[in-house]
């Protein structure tokens, strides 16, 4: 039986990911973006990274914003975990369209 309060470990081509796997799940329902899906953004060359300052209460935290191996430009929301070898992700949802538009500029 799968423990649905545990973290998730995921692994893309050598870098490691964490996540919660009940915000995982809300992350679907809300926003209709999958976690492993979210951690292709960041195998993409022309990602680019924001602090996120409005959020880092607690912790640092940063804005990933690129396209998906799905081709979906996507937010993410993440920190970086375990001695700096671990990307957490928060959250994850597609781009706006003032955002898009902006993307669009700066390519």
């Amino acid at each position: 039986m799968i423990d649905k309060n545990k973290d998730v470990i995921f692994e893309l081509n050598g870098q490691h990911f964490i996540w919660n796997n009940i915000k995982a799940e809300n992350n679907i329902t809300k926003h209709r973006v999958d976690f492993q899906e979210a951690a292709t953004v960041f195998m993409n060359f022309s990602t680019e990274y924001y602090d996120d300052e409005e959020h880092a209460d607690k912790e640092q935290r940063f804005i990933a914003l690129g396209m998906s191996k799905q081709h979906n430009l996507l937010m993410v929301c993440h920190c970086i975990r375990e001695n700096e070898t671990m990307i957490r992700i928060i959250s994850a949802r597609k781009a706006a369209k003032h955002e898009q538009k902006r993307r669009r500029r700066e390519i």
